[in-house]
This record gives structure tokens, C-alpha cells and sequence, in this order.
């Protein structure tokens, strides 16, 4: 039987003081669209950032695809969301002197794609999201949603195997985003409000909230 495609077990973080994750375990398997909800402050973002390496968690493991995500270094780990992961955040974190082709296209530069290719692929993004009409604009041409089409894009420029999404529709509007744009892949989504994970598929028992065993 296959294991998991991504693994956290026991995961906690501390910012001096401060808890902002304890004891928080997640599985997930190849294909899974998984929405990650508690109250505000109870540690989402701390997790998903644990589990795609953005930060390293104080106590517990990171497992994705066999490998420790939480024992790599900073450029190892660089170098896994460069090509694994892709991120979707709540405000775009778009590039505001570049064109919407151009920060779309960043992340293949990043890993060494010929521009042409880069180019070519960024084009194909922005038209499935239906952004290909805006290319040239820049994010501050753009509405509140359609930086968020942008970044989706830029998310799935690479084809990651795995899909973070935070409050990814926290925008004044909804990107057009079909769950059918790569079935095979894994994605975990913080709702906005908690109130926007009505297709996550999972079975309960098998994820613990983040909120729910700290403050």
C-alpha cells in the first residue's frame, strides 16, 4: 500500500514565548484536497508553512515523499518548494514592477527553465485562469481578483505536486480556478473564515485541527 504523500507528526512551533502550533498531526496521500480550519491565531499558517518547509518546526517530523523536510537545510528546502510545492496566499504576493506574464514566469527562471519555455508555459497559465487578455498589465493595473488569478498561475506554472493555499479566496473576487486543473495533485487550503472548505474530502479521524489542542 502506497504511504503518504505528505506527512507532519506532532508538530509544534514556537516564536519565543509564544506557542502558535502544539502537537498538530496532518496525512495526506497523493490527489487529497484537504481544507485546514480552526479560529483565528490557532495555527494554520504556522502549520502549512511547517509543512512545506517555509519554517522549521521546534518539535516533531515533516515527511514529504520519503524524505524529512524538517532535517533539510535552508537551501535544500528552497530548492523542494521551487519544485514540489506551490503556494497561494492570501493577497497574491505578486511582484508589483513586473507584468503578470513576468511574475508568472518567475519561478521556472528561478529553477533554470530557457526563457522562451518560460515564457511560452506562463502564457498557457494566465489563459487557463482567464488572465492571457491582462499579461502586460502590472498588479497594480489589476483588481484584487485577478492578482489572485495571477498568483494562482504563478502556483501552478511549475506543476507542483503539491498545492498551499492560504485564505486563497480572501479576495473581493474568486479567481477562476476549476478543482479540475490537475487532478493528481494534493492541496491544502486554509478557508477564508473557515467557511470555504464544503469539497475537502477526507475522513475526519484522520487529521487533527490545528486549533485544537493549543491556544
Amino acid at each position: 500500500m502506497t504511504g503518504p504523500l505528505l506527512l507532519g507528526i506532532a508538530l509544534s512551533k514556537r516564536f519565543g514565548m509564544d506557542t502558535a502550533l502544539r502537537d498538530a498531526s496532518i496525512e495526506l496521500a497523493s490527489g487529497e484536497t484537504v481544507a485546514v480550519r480552526g479560529a483565528s491565531g490557532s495555527g494554520k499558517s504556522t502549520l502549512m508553512h511547517c509543512l512545506a518547509g517555509i519554517t522549521v518546526p521546534n518539535d516533531g517530523e515533516v515527511h514529504f515523499d520519503g524524505s524529512r523536510v524538517d532535517r533539510m537545510g535552508a537551501a535544500e528546502r528552497a530548492v523542494l518548494r521551487r519544485r514540489a510545492f506551490g503556494f497561494v496566499f492570501q493577497f497574491g504576493e505578486l511582484i508589483p514592477e513586473l507584468t503578470a506574464t513576468a511574475n508568472v514566469m518567475l519561478p521556472l527562471l528561478f529553477d533554470g527553465t530557457p526563457r522562451p519555455e518560460a515564457t511560452e508555459r506562463a502564457r498557457h497559465w494566465l489563459a487557463r485562469v482567464g488572465m492571457e487578455p491582462s499579461r502586460a498589465k502590472r498588479p497594480t493595473e489589476l483588481s484584487g481578483g485577478q492578482r489572485q488569478r495571477v498568483a494562482i498561475a504563478q502556483a501552478l506554472v511549475h506543476e507542483p505536486r503539491i498545492l498551499f493555499a492560504d485564505e486563497p479566496t480572501g479576495a473581493p473576487r474568486q479567481p477562476r480556478w476549476r478543482a479540475g486543473d490537475g487532478a493528481d495533485r494534493t492541496r491544502v487550503k486554509r478557508p477564508r473564515y473557515g467557511s470555504a472548505a464544503g469539497d475537502a474530502r477526507r475522513p475526519r479521524r484522520r487529521i487533527r485541527r490545528a486549533g485544537d489542542q493549543h491556544r
